[in-house]
């Protein structure tokens, strides 16, 4: 038997990089950086002032425990989200690193990076347009690489007759997004272009996570 025919199985060690924090280690000591060169601190949030009694509480609070949050001191989770604060909210999902100085540069960056991996086309970017309930189920979808099944809408129910009737091209992102517990309707309807509310922006991503 040769050396190289001579293995045994057992255990290696193995070490991975944590999703939301940056990659970039500075040479001598280590320490994390951000990517402008600056110094890495894990974000330091507070709680929100806003959210007593209010059914995202939950989630919208795991997910800043976890550094996935909103800039401010309240979270207003009864405002409609704008599509660059979904998307910051959204880009975790896909271990992206989000700083706590959420600037132009790094705006530009993330939509650029939304842009290669085919979440959000051209036409759609819009930083501070509302996002509709449709849209956001047809980015997460995307994000989980499951378009593609989701476009074979004629294999789907997902009983819902507003989706059948004003958005029947997208019942199967709908029917997946359902299924796999991210969305759920109300009294049997989606209201597709309901306008997401910041506090149901926090559940989605938080039921996305938590598959």
């Amino acid at each position: 038997m040769s050396m190289t025919e001579n293995k045994t199985d057992g255990v290696r060690l193995a070490y991975g990089l944590k999703p939301g924090k940056p990659a970039i280690f500075e040479a001598e000591t280590l320490s994390l950086l951000n990517r402008d060169g600056s110094l890495y601190r894990e974000p330091e949030i507070s709680a929100y002032d806003d959210l007593d009694n209010h059914y995202s509480r939950e989630a919208v609070e795991i997910l800043a425990e976890n550094g996935i949050y909103l800039e401010g001191e309240s979270f207003l989770p009864e405002n409609i989200i704008a599509q660059k604060d979904f998307f910051i909210l959204f880009i975790n999902t896909m271990g992206y690193y989000v700083p706590d100085e959420r600037n132009d540069e790094f705006i530009e960056e993330m939509y650029a990076y939304l842009l290669r991996q085919e979440i959000i086309t051209e036409d759609e970017i819009n930083y501070s347009s509302p996002v509709e309930r449709i849209d956001a189920v047809k980015y997460i979808i995307r994000g989980l690489v499951y378009e593609k099944v989701a476009m074979i809408d004629k294999i789907f129910s997902q009983g819902f007759a507003d989706v059948d009737e004003t958005y029947p091209e997208l019942r199967g992102y709908v029917a997946i997004a359902k299924g796999i517990g991210i969305v759920n309707g109300f009294g049997g309807s989606f209201y597709p272009e309901s306008h997401l509310k910041r506090g149901d922006a926090a559940i989605m991503i938080y039921n996305r996570l938590s598959q």
